[in-house]
């Protein structure tokens, strides 16, 4: 493997600036010379029990994922865009690499002119122009077989489309002969043969246009390394340089209206560690695809559990004993309390989920019909689990028994969580009067800690500070831990949104 590169430095890491094709790409991801590493990145499957994007490109699958169909259906209309002669779509972005540590296959040949070397007037301009800081160079390796050289960082969504869109159109015609031959075989009437030759000729056609575009289509890309040695071996980075631009990278292309989202990650040391563990397998619940990224709200109809603002606020209430991670996001106190009590938080959040995970996603796999069906249900019973107030309470708690801990990871009274299991979460019961009417009745506890009357007799639920504390005291005596008080440096926030529209 050989690549033109431009060479600078960034934050004390050397950085290497190229481009390669789309069919380079998917040459490379063939190989597995080009890889994801899912010790730091997420794969493109969905679930706790998903497999790596390693496994889904070894099983020949990773084709059929969501994600790789969508923007291999997304390629193939830009395709037919360009094809029209129209430039006007298909902005694929740069894609961020890391050279793991653990590669040592890896050189970096910087281009140097000769003292005396001549050069061509334009060669010697550009060469120019790049300053003292700035250096073009060729990137080589040579890696066993399935070795990987590059590790994605951010960009697996577009390398493996581009793979996907190859893999599709051969498994289209490949199922086209095959039809076309059982066609032949059952001695089928000419004008279906002749149907289905068209297509297939159509589709051989396609698969050329791809090719081409393939070939041409180039997308930049950023490498990142530890250093050079003065004999232009490459030094790698490691697992957590890796995690670190996973994040990093997800943080600063955040959607527009996710804005807020990066203003936490420049500042806040807590949300940092969220984003963290929303990686854990364990967690699946705080995805993407279960949290409202881009509203304030979770409709009546929505497929998510909690919006991202509630997650945020509970996760900081639990580690520490505050709902706003942004106002103090520089205060040094805050970074010593993440510092200190991370690693319990996440065991915390993990225990949270052996105990609810399978009541907020009960199957991964299900359809998006489905899965509305059955929150939809839940929404109807009101039942607690989905609400944010209980949320925010179950970040009370965690900070709670942190402090009752001492902040210890591996203490036993992490297994008191398991007591939460019992309660009953339901708060309205389907009843009927003598007469027949429907009279529903309501469990008290969370009546008196959370709602408040309503039209007809019913009743609602109320976000507000002093019921997330209500509640919060409630899961204490549960559980069975002294109460801690919110802290006391400014009136804790109300619930700022409504959980369900």
């Amino acid at each position: 493997m050989k690549i033109g590169v431009l060479v600078s430095k960034q934050a004390g890491k050397t950085v290497m600036i190229g481009a390669m094709s789309a069919a380079e790409v998917i040459a490379n991801l063939s190989s597995q010379a080009m890889t994801v590493n899912n010790e730091a990145q997420r794969s493109l499957a969905r679930g706790a029990e998903k497999e790596s994007t390693k496994d889904l490109l070894d099983s020949d699958t990773v084709h059929k994922m969501p994600r790789t169909r969508e923007f291999r259906e997304f390629l193939v209309r830009v395709l037919k865009h360009a094809i029209a002669g129209k430039n006007d779509q298909g902005f694929f972005g740069s894609i961020q690499f890391i050279v793991p540590e653990r590669f040592k296959g890896a050189r970096l040949r910087l281009s140097e002119v000769e003292p005396g070397q001549s050069l061509p007037t334009n060669l010697a301009l550009a060469l120019s122009s790049l300053g003292r800081h700035r250096q073009l160079g060729t990137f080589e390796a040579e890696p066993m077989l399935e070795e990987a050289v590059f590790h994605i960082a951010d960009g697996q969504g577009r390398c493996f489309g581009f793979f996907s869109m190859r893999r599709w159109i051969q498994e289209e015609i490949n199922n086209l002969k095959a039809e076309l031959k059982k066609l032949e075989k059952n001695e089928a009437s000419e004008q279906l043969i002749d149907s289905k030759e068209k297509q297939l000729k159509e589709m051989e056609a396609l698969r050329e246009q791809i090719n081409v575009f393939l070939t041409e289509t180039h997308i930049p890309f950023v490498a990142y390394i530890s250093a050079v040695t003065t004999a232009g071996e490459i030094v790698g980075l490691g697992v957590e340089a890796e995690k670190r631009l996973y994040i990093e990278s997800n943080a600063l292309n955040s959607k527009a209206s996710q804005e807020e989202l990066v203003k936490y990650e420049s500042n806040s040391p807590v949300v940092l560690a969220l984003r963290m563990d929303r990686l854990e397998e364990e967690n699946v619940w705080m995805s993407p695809d279960f949290i409202e990224e881009d509203s304030k709200t979770v409709g009546k109809n929505s497929t998510k559990v909690f919006t991202l603002s509630a997650l945020v606020q509970a996760y900081s209430y639990s580690m520490t004993n505050d709902n706003d991670p942004i106002s103090r996001g520089l205060d040094e106190q805050v970074f010593e309390m993440a510092s200190k009590n991370h690693p319990f938080v996440s065991a915390y959040w993990k225990r949270v989920s052996d105990a609810f995970s399978k009541a907020w996603v009960p199957d991964v796999d299900q359809k998006q019909s489905e899965r509305r069906e059955y929150l939809q249900a839940r929404r109807a019973e009101q039942n607690v689990l989905f609400q944010a107030v209980f949320l925010h309470a179950l970040g009370r708690l965690g900070y709670a028994l942190g402090l009752k801990t001492g902040w210890d990871a591996n203490s036993p009274e992490l297994n008191k969580l398991a007591k939460l299991t019992s309660m009953d979460f339901v708060a309205k019961k389907a009843a009927t009067d003598a007469a027949g009417e429907a009279t529903p009745t309501y469990n008290s506890a969370w009546q008196q800690a959370m709602m408040k009357p309503a039209k007809d007799g019913a009743w609602s639920f109320n976000n507000s500070s002093e019921n997330v504390e209500r509640v919060y005291e409630l899961l204490c005596g549960t559980v069975g831990i002294p109460v801690v008080k919110a802290a006391k440096k400014a009136p804790v926030a109300a619930v700022p949104v409504e959980e369900v529209a």
